[in-house]
């Protein structure tokens, strides 16, 4: 496997600035008030908020695709890493323990998802900002990594995608699904070894947002030597019960989503006034779509993102994985509900578990006020492989930030 760097970025943050692109042809679809006292006390008094010099270094992997009917083709996955510069220069710095990979969800980046440009919101460099050297990768499909052929073609949308962006009708050209759970694993494989390499580590922590929990937990399962700790927020407990098919699927090789279609499902889960901040719901539109390249230069713009059989994440996986695992959900997540959140976390057998609800919360929590309570959650799991000195237990999280405990019966 090829390794390719590119260093974009070798400036201080200043976490105090706003982003200098300009929305200003942006209408944010949402009618919120002004932070809470609380909420804002807690991101003024975060360790993130510093003036630390952190880098931005984009990775190219070079990988040999496992995407069925594509198999064998040499394709590119943008990795992102966010670490302190002290750290990068230091070519003895002992990594071991401090490297994690976060894995996005369904149909936004991670270049977004984990490394939003806007004040304290990059849960990337929330954590490079403690000493660690904090990854995300955009799978197959997604962001800058290979885009395979059949997702240039609109007419590969299904009629209700063609209609939504107001093109005229077409039969798909490529009639099937793209990527699968298990070229997902095999994807998060070439960039775990790249990471390894790169660093000189063993093992790494993963991080797995929505869809990105079974991305992260069945590559846990099968490559439990490479992996430290896991964290899974937002995912459910929907379990399969057949592998990732190994053919293509019928079906469309790819979806979008629109500005109207992303605030339609994010709008209903949010019930507390001071949620999201009403400047930063400005900026989400456009840093999500400036990652799709053909997307954002149409009217109505949008993303493209790989449709894929939801077969393969199954039970037996879960049960066998021995390492320690934070389970979060979210009050108001109706994409993954506490109940199959919770469903997740109760198919666990490690001893070493912690199931987390985080009051005031959606899906989208990385764009909402209280994405740093789930910062500094991570970052107590990763330091010390427990939450406030705990290994184990059901943990509430009030919208003000305090904790309430109750045992976990079933260990």
């Amino acid at each position: 496997m090829s390794l390719l760097l590119v260093i974009l970025l070798n400036t201080p943050i200043d976490f105090n600035q706003t982003t200098t692109q300009d929305i200003s042809n942006t209408t944010s679809p949402f009618h919120l008030s002004t932070l809470s006292d609380s909420t804002n006390k807690v991101r003024q008094a975060s360790a993130y908020a510093q003036d630390i010099s952190i880098l931005t270094i984009d990775h190219t992997v070079e990988h040999i695709t496992t995407v069925p009917g594509f198999e064998g083709n040499l394709y590119e996955l943008s990795l992102r890493e966010r670490i302190i510069s002290s750290l990068a220069e230091q070519p003895d710095w002992d990594a071991e323990g401090k490297v994690v990979l976060m894995v996005h969800g369904f149909s936004v980046p991670g270049t977004v998802v984990f490394d939003l440009n806007y004040e304290e919101y990059s849960w990337l460099a929330y954590l490079a900002a403690e000493n660690y050297d904090a990854f995300s990768l955009d799978l197959t499909g997604y962001g800058a990594s290979t885009r395979p052929a059949p997702m240039d073609n609109l007419c590969n949308l299904n009629s209700s995608d063609q209609y939504a962006i107001g093109i005229a009708e077409c039969d798909a050209e490529y009639p099937h699904t793209l990527t699968n759970l298990q070229s997902d694993w095999d994807d998060i494989n070439a960039a775990v070894d790249y990471i390894r390499e790169l660093r000189g580590v063993e093992q790494i922590s993963l991080v797995g947002v929505s869809w990105g929990g079974p991305r992260v937990l069945g590559y846990a399962a099968e490559y439990p030597e490479k992996v430290d700790k896991l964290i899974v927020h937002g995912s459910s407990g929907a379990f399969s019960l057949k592998p990732p098919p190994s053919e293509p699927v019928p079906g469309y090789p790819m979806s979008i989503s629109t500005q109207e279609s992303f605030r339609q499902r994010w709008e209903p889960m949010l019930q507390c006034p001071d949620q999201v901040d009403p400047e930063i719901d400005e900026m989400i539109w456009p840093a999500i779509v400036s990652t799709d390249s053909l997307g954002a230069t149409q009217e109505p713009s949008f993303i493209r993102f790989p449709s894929f059989p939801l077969a393969g994440f199954t039970r037996k996986q879960v049960e066998s994985i021995q390492l320690p695992v934070l389970v979060v959900g979210g009050e108001f997540d109706t994409l993954a509900s506490p109940y199959w959140v919770r469903r997740l976390y109760d198919a666990f057998l490690t001893p070493n578990r912690i199931y987390a609800t985080l009051d005031c919360i959606s899906h989208f929590i990385s764009f909402e006020t209280r994405s740093i309570y789930l910062y500094q959650l991570s970052l107590d799991w990763l330091e010390n492989n427990t939450v406030s000195g705990k290994t184990q237990g059901i943990l509430t999280i009030k919208d003000d930030g305090t904790y309430e405990w109750q045992e976990d019966e079933s260990i």
